[in-house]
């Protein structure tokens, strides 16, 4: 378990450089997809099971409440996601990722922090 989640936080913090590196890049193919349903489908699953899996680690890693607090806020985005309109899931996609690109580097700030703390609790 420690593998995959490093290697999940090793994706985070990879994409939080980008963010910082080029802003613009990720909302930007994030767009050309928000649309599509297996997009809504992908975000709802993908969540719940990286949170599934930090909130399993937690009690082996250096970080447990952290981890904890990541995971079921992860299942608890996902679930919501899950259970969104298809219209109302891409009107929050795009409002969300509008409110990325006001922000500049800090959203990408933030979730290379988030990769980080990950690496740091299970590595």
């Amino acid at each position: 378990m420690s593998f995959i989640l490093t290697l999940i936080s090793l994706v985070i913090i990879y994409m939080g450089a980008m963010l910082i590196y080029r802003p613009k890049a990720i909302p930007d193919l994030v767009k050309l997809y928000v649309e599509e349903t297996w997009l809504q489908v992908f975000a709802s699953v993908g969540r719940i099971l990286i949170g599934v899996a930090l909130t399993v680690y937690a009690d082996h890693s250096r970080l447990p409440v952290i981890m904890t607090i990541l995971g079921a806020a992860s299942i608890l985005s996902g679930i919501a996601f899950m259970f969104m309109s298809p219209e109302k899931f891409s009107s929050f996609l795009n409002d969300m990722l509008n409110k990325a690109e006001e922000f500049g580097i800090w959203p990408g700030v933030v979730v290379t922090i988030i990769g980080l703390l990950i690496l740091y609790a299970v590595w």
